[in-house]
This record gives C-alpha cells, sequence and structure tokens, in this order.
C-alpha cells in the first residue's frame, strides 16, 4: 500500500470510518511486530506488544499530521510501545525466553531465512549487543531498510546524528566480529 492509500485510509478513520484502520493494520503489521521482536527478543511479547502498538496508534491518531509520511510515525509508536512494554515486565523478556526473535531463527520463515544469509548469524549476535540507542538504530537502517531521514524522524534525531549512530555501530560491531574471530 502506498502512501497516498495510507493517508487517504488514516483520513477516512479521522473522519469516523474506523474500519479504515484495518488496511493501516495490514500495511504496517509485519514491520510493527519486526520492530518489537527486536527490542522485547521474546516473539510472544513481541506479539501482544504489536497489538498494543495498533491500540495506540490508533488513539494517537488524531495528533498524526497528514502532511508527515505515516512509516516513521509508526516506527516511533513501535519503538516507544516495545520500550514501555519492556519496562512493564522489568526486562524479564530475555529471561523468560533463551530463544531469538522468529524471524532471525526459523528455517521456516522466509524472512529469518534472509536475514541469516544477508547478514549472518555472528552479525546479527553482534547487532543484539550493540547498546540499545546503536542498536535500534542499525535495526531501523538496515533490517527495516528505512532511509537516513526516516530513521532520523522516527527516532527523534538529526540526519547528521542518525550517520553518526551508524558509523559508531558499524564500529562497534566490527570490533565485536573481529574478537570474536579471534577468539573463535
Amino acid at each position: 500500500m502506498d502512501d497516498a492509500a495510507i493517508l487517504e485510509s488514516i483520513s477516512r478513520v479521522l473522519r469516523g470510518d474506523t474500519s479504515a484502520f484495518e488496511a493501516v493494520v495490514r500495511a504496517y503489521q509485519s514491520q510493527v511486530v519486526r520492530i518489537c521482536r527486536a527490542v522485547l527478543r521474546n516473539p510472544d511479547d513481541a506479539e501482544d506488544a504489536a497489538q498494543e502498538v495498533f491500540c495506540r496508534a490508533f488513539r494517537l491518531l488524531p495528533s498524526f499530521r497528514l502532511d508527515k509520511r505515516f512509516g516513521p510515525w509508526i516506527t516511533t509508536v513501535a519503538l516507544n510501545t516495545s520500550k514501555s512494554y519492556r519496562k512493564k515486565l522489568g526486562n524479564t523478556s530475555d529471561r523468560r525466553s533463551g530463544r531469538e526473535p522468529e524471524n532471525m531463527q526459523s528455517p521456516s520463515n522466509p524472512e529469518g531465512e534472509v536475514d541469516r544469509t544477508i547478514l549472518g548469524e555472528k552479525v546479527l549476535a553482534a547487532v543484539r549487543r550493540l547498546p540499545e540507542r546503536l542498536r535500534e538504530t542499525v535495526i531501523l537502517y538496515y533490517l527495516e531498510e528505512l532511509d537516513v531521514s526516516d530513521v532520523a524522524e522516527a527516532l527523534g534525531l538529526s540526519k547528521e546524528n542518525v550517520k553518526s549512530r551508524l558509523h559508531r555501530a558499524r564500529g562497534v560491531l566490527r570490533g565485536f566480529l573481529e574478537k570474536d574471530a579471534t577468539e573463535g
């Protein structure tokens, strides 16, 4: 669904046609779930958080500016909701599940297979070790394939800050991978 169609669905919701929100959910559901999984690291918690993202997005929709792109806005809602959900859980998500998010683990999941093929397990493991602010920037830019402007908008940063974080993250990742290679 293109941006114009999304904005039309949002306009319909704001005019009272709440059923039009279903198209928005369908268009962004997989992206929102992937973001929630990346933050929460537990597929079950991520599914619950994704539902909460769309409930929150629906409530906040009147604050969305129709002259903006919806993708970065829903990404921000997904990140903030996931972080709040993680705090609500008391950061127990990682302890409750030793497994990785399904899109990074399951060979029966085509998205996960592509992620593994492109990035490799060692790179994904290194990404998971990044500090949160760098990890979320890397996930949005490389895994969600948002451009620098959209990442900046989603995270409330300048483009220069996003580029700086990506540069720092690549350096940290390089260090992790070099250290792992010498230890392995």
